[in-house]
């Protein structure tokens, strides 16, 4: 069983370290105990405790990478090389994770961005639907081939006023290279005019 803190540094448990090297989880604690006495380092740092098999409270140890090769240094050859082949698994595990975490955290950015430009269309998407509901006097008349003069076409519009007025419907401002904004009305009203 591996352990990593909060800050993710990877450590490696008492027990883990007992069943790599088949010693008695019992004296690996002791020797743990004799190297953190012997370097100066205060044990409670690195207690940490855990349940057994039949729910009672047991105590373990988790070591960095220094402190496990500092313990096993003092165990055979055969033990030391099983605890360092399982350091590297752990790295490497770590480093994969991070890789697979990093890329998980891009494709969530990336969906949030696909929404929110979604959300934008579905906007613009809106108010194009809107306004092809909607056209001016002037696209209205010229769409449909009727001639109008500059006084036909403003007494037409006082008429679509009235008429959206009349029927709750919105006039709806839209922009104009020669006015800046100008009124445009529901289609269906402008069709009652003609």
């Amino acid at each position: 069983m591996n352990e990593l803190t909060l800050n993710s540094e990877l450590k490696m448990s008492s027990r883990e370290i007992s069943k790599l090297t088949n010693k008695r989880h019992a004296n690996v604690k002791r020797d743990i105990l004799h190297i953190l006495d012997e370097l100066g380092f205060n044990v409670l740092n690195f207690e940490h405790i855990y349940f057994d098999a039949r729910n009672r409270k047991q105590t373990e140890y988790l070591l960095d990478q220094e402190l496990t090769m500092t313990l096993v240094s003092g165990y055979s050859i055969k033990l030391r090389n099983k605890v360092i082949k399982r350091w590297m698994e752990l790295e490497q595990n770590h480093r994969n994770n991070n890789v697979v975490s990093d890329f998980l955290i891009s494709i969530d950015n990336r969906m949030k961005s696909l929404e929110k430009m979604q959300v934008q269309i579905n906007d613009r998407m809106s108010q194009v639907n809107l306004l092809s509901d909607y056209q001016s006097i002037r696209a209205f008349t010229s769409k449909r081939g009727i001639k109008l003069d500059w006084k036909g076409s403003v007494a037409m519009a006082r008429k679509a006023m009235q008429l959206c007025k009349e029927k709750g419907r919105d006039v709806v401002k839209i922009p104009d290279e020669r006015f800046g904004q100008i009124n445009s009305y529901p289609v269906e009203v402008l069709y009652q005019l003609i």
